[in-house]
């Protein structure tokens, strides 16, 4: 079936958020297949994060095969459709209230998503927390001294974690690494768990050549360039929402969750 250009459909209007993104509105309760995914990639590799409002929602098995037209997808052992949802017994911080810090999907698979799609099936907006993060990680770059710059391109970091979800493993990767599909470069990090996550099979760092005091001290001063506020947007998620990101360019997380925690989130890669 052949989609619509964004130009060419009075029924949607897009305006963009700050610091990055575009908001994409339908006034008539659209169907996202009416959209050109031509048209959306290219909105998402400018923006980089793309929130589509007044959709109609999606049975799983739609959201799929919706997915699948962009692309493939990526499967995990549970399929390709992430239930986020808060969980009594979990055994991973990715399922309880607390934060999640900043990280790229994808690290410890055998391939990195190009893009994130979420589907916000249920959230109140009435309440507080549990808002999803997003760094551009290439304004931080931007925004970087040369002796920053230089400082993070000669670091390598060792990441490990025990596979208690879907994901685990060891790997190393370069901080500051050049993505073939952008054509520049990125930041790639996984930020440690904190005194807002629950401690549930975090993630342990080690930065090649540094003592334990110079790594935190590094971790000090990085970290907090991440959040500051020209280059993190954050998303307060209402029923309804569908969120398209670029996954190569940007790391994300998600604040902790306060009195929102009936929120269900589902989401897909598409490599």
């Amino acid at each position: 079936m052949e989609t619509n250009s964004l130009n060419t459909l009075p029924q949607i209007k897009a305006k963009p958020i700050l610091p990055f993104g575009t908001i994409i509105q339908a006034n008539e309760n659209g169907q996202l297949t009416d959209l050109s995914i031509k048209d959306l990639t290219e909105i998402i590799h400018q923006e980089k994060v793309v929130l589509l409002k007044g959709f109609r929602p999606m049975e799983s098995n739609n959201m799929l095969n919706y997915a699948k037209r962009w692309g493939d997808l990526l499967e995990w052992n549970f399929g390709h459709i992430l239930n986020l949802e808060i969980k009594e017994n979990a055994n991973n911080y990715l399922f309880t209230k607390g934060n999640v810090p900043f990280h790229w999907d994808g690290a410890f698979a055998n391939s990195v998503p190009s893009f994130l799609f979420f589907q916000c099936l249920k959230a109140n907006i009435n309440t507080h927390g549990g808002e999803s993060t997003f760094c551009d990680t290439q304004k931080v770059l931007e925004k970087a001294s040369p002796q920053e710059l230089k400082l993070w391109k000669s670091i390598t970091i060792t990441y490990s974690t025990e596979k208690n979800a879907h994901y685990g493993g060891k790997i190393t990767q370069n901080l500051v690494h050049f993505d073939e599909h952008l054509g520049k470069d990125v930041i790639r990090f996984a930020e440690p768990l904190n005194e807002e996550s629950v401690q549930l099979n975090p993630i342990q760092i080690e930065i090649s050549g540094f003592s334990t005091n110079e790594q935190n001290n590094f971790l000090k001063s990085f970290i907090p360039k991440l959040y500051e506020s020209d280059v993190c947007y954050q998303h307060r998620w209402e029923t309804g929402d569908y969120l398209l990101i670029d996954n190569l360019s940007l790391l994300h997380g998600r604040n902790p969750l306060k009195d929102n925690i009936d929120r269900y989130l589902q989401r897909i890669h598409i490599l």
